[in-house]
């Protein structure tokens, strides 16, 4: 990149000698440039340096040679608290993405409105299987949901027995537990991305980091 030291404009080799109708090659010298009339530079590109916000300044003249300058500031508490939220919703979005990945083998092709009656199944059939086991002495516990169940999976002509249906349901209870275990690292991820103070803490919340502790 090279300036005109008199404009302080960016000139182009080509645009250089329309100006000035002398010849030059592709990339002049830099005292070729410097000799011109107006003189010439080369621009030095220099590394933007570290802050919250960088943005390219103009050019200055240091030291004899032309650099890019940078201007550099702080965030303003607006900028701060609009990062924070947006860190925030970011991870919780990725953290509730990763919740229904670890969650959907344990659910399957299960409906939502389904799942929603899973806990009262599951008590419903321990309460049962725990009357089986002692006995069957009395009266049976009462099941209104599992009734129910049975009758709509039977219709007219099925033979699925109530005892059938309780087993089934405990067998499903090892996944239902499990669900319910991803739940709350869920809720946990949330209220700790909920909690955080910094952008970098709120990213720190991931699925792994909750799976693991």
């Amino acid at each position: 990149m090279i300036i005109n030291t008199e404009t302080q404009q960016i000139e182009s080799v080509y645009k250089i000698r329309q100006i000035t109708g002398v010849t030059l090659p592709a990339e002049p010298s830099a005292d070729t440039l410097y000799r011109l009339e107006p003189p010439r530079a080369y621009v030095k590109m220099t590394n933007p340096p570290e802050g919250d916000v960088v943005e390219p300044a103009g050019l200055e003249l240091v030291d004899g040679e032309w650099r890019q300058a940078w201007s550099v500031r702080d965030y303003t508490n607006a900028e701060r608290a609009e990062q924070l939220e947006r860190a925030k919703t970011e991870a919780l979005s990725r953290l509730n993405a990763d919740y229904e990945d670890a969650a959907r083998p344990l659910l399957r092709e299960y409906p939502e409105i389904e799942r929603l009656s899973w806990g009262q199944q599951k008590r419903e059939a321990e309460a049962y299987q725990a009357w089986l086991d002692a006995g069957g002495a009395g009266d049976a516990p009462p099941i209104p949901s599992l009734s129910a169940i049975l009758d709509g999976r039977n219709g007219i002509a099925g033979t699925e027995t109530l005892e059938q249906l309780v087993a089934a349901v405990l067998a499903r209870a090892e996944s239902f537990t499990a669900w319910q275990i991803f739940t709350g690292i869920r809720q946990r991820g949330e209220w700790a991305i909920n909690d955080a103070q910094t952008p970098n803490a709120a990213h720190a919340v991931t699925w792994e980091s909750l799976a693991a502790a």
